[in-house]
């Protein structure tokens, strides 16, 4: 028997991509329930919250590989390549220097900011060490931890959607 108009062959036989876009849309609205229910229910959006409903398409879409019986390769995640990557983090760097650049050159700010400064380093427990080394240590953990935690939080949309 052939497959139909539209179908996708897989292991498990032949399955609709409308079904599966029915599962995925199902699980991510269920899942999402519950972190919208405790997010309601609490009165309070938390880092783990946000972070949960973050993750909440990725593990839809894993959840509706296995109802479907289908290889998680199907999501991307195949070989990273490196070149890739650096662009990857490269991008959002520039386009923050570029509206930094134009926020100071158009006069709707200055650099650096004290205020912002200042309360970095009195989180970052750095209150008596001067501006531009708040600034470069600040640039430094953002980039790299920062960066690894955001990263980690948008990696469950990117494999979702």
């Amino acid at each position: 028997m052939m497959a139909g108009v539209g179908a996708v062959t897989t292991g498990a036989g032949t399955d609709s991509p409308w079904r599966a876009v029915g599962i995925f849309v199902l699980l991510t609205t269920c899942l999402s329930a519950i972190f919208w229910a405790l997010i309601n229910l609490t009165a309070t959006v938390t880092a783990i919250y946000v972070f949960a409903l973050m993750w909440m398409p990725g593990l839809a879409a894993i959840l509706t590989c296995r109802i479907l019986g289908r290889p998680l390769s199907t999501l991307g995640l195949g070989r990273w390549n490196g070149r890739f990557v650096l662009i990857a983090y490269l991008i959002p760097l520039a386009y923050c220097l570029v509206a930094s650049v134009g926020t100071v050159a158009f006069g709707f700010g200055g650099f650096p900011n004290d205020g912002f400064v200042r309360t970095v380093a009195d989180t970052m427990g750095l209150s008596g060490i001067p501006t531009w080394a708040v600034i470069v240590l600040f640039v430094l953990l953002q980039g790299t931890t920062g960066m690894v935690a955001g990263v980690g939080a948008a990696a469950g949309e990117e494999i979702g959607w």
